[in-house]
């Protein structure tokens, strides 16, 4: 028996028969051999919140973090490993968004973006908008992503937010991600939380 280290035909064990090297399978290499789809759900764990306008701007692919005030939606990171060149990943991101504004009037108008990130680069990025006619108005966003053929190793994915602008200049709105806004009642924290399911499937 050997360890092969190639990357190109299959890092992992091998056992000599029939002539010629065989793959040992393990619970690392058998979704690719076997053409199973590997399923990973997360969960937000936390809120965070965003009052910060950072403007009606366009986003490039493959933008880092910082280049537009990206915040993480909390315990939206995960890494997956891949062991087949022949792969294919698609990443569902579901949530609600919630508001509350903190001046006087409630009606606001809100635009703000959810993005997924490949590798701490930007790799899809989607624009909502949410009317808000009364506090803790909440609405649902939804993102999703396929990307095919990675290369073989491990790779970052991350979700995250980023408040575009506010239409009323007069009104200080704040949106809350991952969880229900602390002031708010009209939402169980079950209800608002943001979950992400990858599926990758390797040949």
């Amino acid at each position: 028996m050997v360890y092969n280290t190639n990357t190109t035909t299959g890092k992992g064990f091998y056992f000599w028969k029939n002539n010629k090297w065989n793959v040992l399978l393990d619970s690392t290499n058998i979704y690719a051999y076997l053409g199973i789809i590997n399923s990973t759900t997360l969960t937000s764990n936390a809120a965070v919140t965003d009052d910060t306008r950072n403007g009606a701007v366009q986003y490039t692919i493959g933008e880092i973090q910082s280049a537009h005030e990206w915040q993480l939606i909390p315990n939206l990171s995960t890494n997956i490993n891949l062991y087949s060149a022949n792969n294919n990943i698609t990443v569902n991101v579901n949530g609600v968004v919630q508001v509350v504004n903190t001046s006087s009037e409630p009606t606001t108008t809100n635009s703000y973006a959810i993005a997924i990130f490949v590798d701490d680069k930007l790799a899809s990025v989607r624009n909502f908008i949410i009317n808000a006619a009364a506090q803790c108005t909440y609405n649902d966003f939804n993102e999703m992503l396929t990307i095919q053929n990675l290369s073989l190793g491990t790779h970052s994915i991350k979700v995250y937010e980023t408040f575009r602008t506010n239409v009323e200049n007069d009104s200080n709105p704040t949106l809350t991600f991952g969880d229900k806004a602390s002031t708010c009642n009209n939402l169980t924290t079950d209800m608002a939380r943001t979950i992400m399911n990858i599926q990758i499937t390797e040949k």
